[in-house]
């Protein structure tokens, strides 16, 4: 979603955004990779985890044709749901024994609360 804003989003404000939430999702993607490889896991998973805020393909094709304004609106919308489902996610990490885990969920808590108030800030006014 954030690659597409970089296309099609009309306000500078939203391709900042995309582009800060790229760099951190970048981060975090790059720790959980590092920490399967440690492990020996796979790098693909045999289920579904049923994350709220994820867009279907047919989600992220409506999306991609949107431009200006209507692509604002409708990126903010499913982007905070998505970070919302992110927050879901956290929750199952609540009793981890591990630092590390614990560390990133944090991390990731924190800046996933921030963005969906600005997320949130910037939707009442592109309305």
């Amino acid at each position: 979603m954030s690659n597409m804003a970089l296309k099609n989003g009309a306000s500078t404000e939203i391709k900042k955004l995309a582009k800060e939430i790229i760099s951190a999702q970048q981060k975090e993607i790059s720790q959980l990779k590092y920490w399967l490889s440690a492990t020996k896991s796979s790098m693909t998973m045999d289920h579904d985890m049923g994350m709220n805020g994820m867009l279907s393909k047919s989600d992220l094709a409506a999306l991609k044709k949107l431009k200006g304004s209507k692509f604002n609106t409708a990126f903010l919308k499913a982007m905070i749901a998505h970070h919302e489902g992110a927050l879901e996610m956290l929750d199952l990490l609540d009793d981890t024994k591990n630092t590390e885990a614990k560390k990133i969920a944090t991390d990731i808590a924190k800046g996933q609360l921030a963005e969906i108030t600005f997320m949130k800030k910037l939707l009442a006014r592109v309305k």
